[in-house]
């Protein structure tokens, strides 16, 4: 059985969504058409991923924007694993748009994971704009037929400007030209990554 980490429960936890076609779209369907790869992806198809390591126990803890999923595991061997949450659904329907995910990685370090609908510019990445910073690029890294999830690490600086920070700015490029803009607030995050931290 693989080992235990962030990125191996927030896979199993969202493997399953299903994400709208036209999530970009706020007036008219996108286009259809062959979701943009690159040329590896293209060449190769994927591994299937083993199953996911089941929980033993689940706590889940609500910062207004933020949840906070706390899972313990017993195999391969006993371990916690906790990740703060930010869910932004399409109304009225209701699906998923994007789903970012922040937790810290067996070596201590922060990772975010931010996990879109596919019909995505691959090559042009997702802009991150925290407050009145500037804006980051997160790079993709793999796309499922559902979903593409871009990851980055998160320094102590990038961490401070993030809980100090009212709003955040995530703009996503489609691949047919109509691209995602989110101006969100961000209220809980400094209670969230608290909540990270004493786990």
């Amino acid at each position: 059985m693989r080992p235990v980490t962030l990125r191996t429960v927030i896979f199993g936890l969202v493997a399953a969504a299903v994400f709208a076609a036209t999530a970009f779209a706020e007036t008219k369907p996108a286009q259809k058409g062959p979701m943009e790869k690159p040329a590896e992806a293209q060449q190769q198809p994927a591994p299937a991923m083993p199953p996911a390591p089941v929980p033993t126990k689940t706590e889940t803890l609500n910062f207004d924007t933020w949840t906070v999923t706390c899972q313990e595991f017993v195999e391969p061997k006993p371990k916690k694993v906790c990740f703060a949450q930010m869910r932004v659904t399409q109304s009225p329907s209701g699906q998923l748009v994007l789903l970012w995910t922040i937790g810290y990685r067996d070596d201590g370090q922060l990772e975010t994971l931010l996990r879109v609908p596919t019909g995505v510019a691959i090559r042009q990445a997702i802009d991150l704009k925290i407050g009145a910073g500037a804006v980051r690029k997160l790079e993709y890294a793999t796309c499922e037929p559902a979903f593409c999830t871009a990851t980055s690490q998160l320094d102590a600086a990038q961490l401070k400007e993030l809980v100090a920070a009212e709003t955040i700015q995530f703009v996503v490029y489609g691949s047919n030209g109509q691209n995602l803009k989110l101006d969100l607030p961000i209220k809980g995050a400094d209670k969230a990554f608290a909540a990270l931290k004493r786990s």
